[in-house]
């Protein structure tokens, strides 16, 4: 009789662990989820201040002295790199940061035009 609680006792214990076990999976990666969505509308937002930097620069200062250039908003590395083009120039935007949750890097590239 001891030996069949022993064994209906392993047998609640290994579904307790099990139970814990899905349950912190789901949890993590749903958490995990929602920060990399986060950080790449984060990302999206700091591409559009590159591009608004980036033509800025061109209206200031001529193409060669705004060709590249690198900008970092926190934990966010920004850079773009200025492209002339016949009718237009295309800038292309790099953005690389760090999800601190899972040390994942996200990353986003664009392109943009503007005209001359």
């Amino acid at each position: 009789m001891r030996a069949y609680a022993m064994i209906y006792a392993l047998f609640l214990l290994l579904a307790i662990l099990f139970a814990s076990q899905i349950s912190l999976r789901y949890f993590g990666t749903t958490l995990d989820s929602s920060s990399n969505f986060y950080g790449s509308l984060q990302n999206e937002f700091f591409a559009k201040s590159t591009y608004e930097i980036a033509k800025a620069c061109l209206k200031k200062y001529n193409f060669d002295y705004c060709k590249e250039d690198a900008i970092t908003f926190g934990d966010f590395q920004s850079s773009y790199t200025i492209f002339d083009e016949k009718d237009f120039y295309r800038i292309e935007i790099v953005l690389l940061h760090t999800n601190p949750r899972n040390l994942h890097i996200i990353r986003n590239f664009t392109n943009k035009r503007i005209k001359k």
